[in-house]
């Protein structure tokens, strides 16, 4: 694997390990530098972090904002994550159920570069998206939350039906 690709995926000195011999989240920062070594002008992931610890997903969502914003390349980033979905995007699409349609597109103007991560995912802007996001997600599956009318209980000394 070529070097530079390795240091921008924050994998010095594991080039010459074999795949078995360094952790899962290593594993996929090795998928990634395989995509960035390629060059091609887009980079697709498909819900790259899905089988991850939570810190582990975290760490390299930095690292894939980070490395998208050092290579300028054309990301489509495919995630059910409405919080990994604000975080990485600059622009949001979703779209609904089989016939796929677009049930939101929503630009992304949040800060990039020098801002920390964990700034950015507790300001008032960064919750504001994510839950409008979510909410689309959620509508355009068709899992919008429902009020459930509760069952009426029989009364003490009669049987049920």
């Amino acid at each position: 694997m070529a070097r530079a690709p390795c240091g921008v995926a924050g994998l010095e000195g594991t080039e010459k390990r074999r795949i078995w011999e360094i952790s899962g989240g290593q594993q996929q920062r090795v998928a990634i530098a395989r995509a960035l070594a390629a060059e091609n002008p887009l980079f697709l992931l498909d819900e790259p972090f899905a089988a991850l610890d939570a810190l582990t997903r975290e760490r390299l969502q930095e690292d894939v904002r980070r490395v998208t914003a050092q290579t300028g390349r054309t990301t489509v980033f495919v995630t059910h994550s409405a919080d990994e979905a604000v975080f990485l995007g600059t622009r949001i699409v979703v779209l609904t159920k089989g016939p796929g349609t677009v049930a939101l597109d929503l630009p992304i103007n949040l800060p990039r570069g020098d801002i920390d991560a964990e700034e950015l995912r507790e300001s008032r802007e960064f919750n504001e998206l994510r839950v409008r996001v979510a909410h689309a997600v959620k509508t355009a599956a068709g899992s919008a939350p429902t009020v459930r009318t509760p069952r009426p209980q029989p009364s003490k000394g009669t049987s049920p039906s």
